[in-house]
């Protein structure tokens, strides 16, 4: 398989591209609200996140960004967040809630959401809370050799790991590539991690990034699609559905 000349740019260039910003989003129609909670995320995290804020869903799904975390209102003025959560998961690997109406909770679990914020926690309480879902989620890195040097990559950036022409890559979801220098590709694979699943004998993708699966055809949610071989097509589709309920 061919890399066009963009993938191929990107990877040479990967070692300064390893420090571009991640995005965050926040979605409230409360301007007050959503400045609040920004505000919280600058001071819980590295200057490496960009923050944005959406009055709605909607304004936030007419882009094709992909955001590390989406902190999320339940109650939005003409949207329901809990309905939205649905609609966002491909265009995140995160999903937090921030209300004010926390009896609500118990209605909008769901893919990706890992928390909870009540706006009517006092600041402190909220950072902490934050902290934590940074720790347990924001930083998460893995160590890889390249062909460019050694980089740090968020484990749940990565896409896809396959070989190609006896070369192994790794894709990223922000359409970046690294050529990995040392070692085998079930070395690779077991530096990244068990977000990984087997596809083909050549192939590995992370389930977290799989719009959809139609046989043996899967989507990602990049658009890149990939193919399940015959034997292993029945074992993603069940990992698959298990990670969605």
């Amino acid at each position: 398989m061919k890399h066009d000349e963009r993938q191929m740019e990107n990877s040479k260039n990967e070692s300064s591209n390893s420090l571009q910003k991640l995005k965050m989003a926040v979605v409230d129609d409360s301007a007050d609200d959503a400045a609040r909670i920004s505000c919280l995320l600058r001071k819980c995290c590295s200057e490496a996140y960009e923050i944005r804020c959406f009055s709605d869903c909607n304004e936030l799904l007419s882009g094709d960004d992909h955001f590390e975390l989406i902190v999320l209102d339940i109650h939005l003025d003409k949207e329901d967040g809990i309905e939205m959560q649905k609609k966002l998961q491909n265009h995140t690997s995160y999903i937090v809630f921030f209300t004010a109406y926390p009896t609500k909770i118990r209605f909008a679990f769901g893919y990706k959401v890992i928390g909870f914020i009540n706006k009517n926690d006092p600041e402190q309480e909220i950072i902490k809370q934050l902290d934590q879902i940074k720790r347990d989620y924001m930083d998460d890195f893995v160590t890889l050799f390249s062909n460019n040097g050694i980089v740090q990559i968020r484990r749940n950036q990565i896409s896809k790991v396959s070989v190609e022409n006896r070369k192994i890559y790794v894709y990223l979801a922000d359409e970046r590539v690294l050529r990995i220098t040392n070692g085998s590709l079930g070395k690779c694979v077991e530096t990244i991690g068990d977000i990984l699943q087997k596809i083909n004998p050549s192939e590995y993708i992370n389930l977290d990034h799989v719009r959809r699966i139609e046989g043996q055809k899967i989507t990602l949610i990049n658009g890149v699609i990939v193919y399940a071989s015959r034997r292993m097509r029945y074992e993603v589709q069940e990992k698959y559905v298990r990670r969605l309920r």
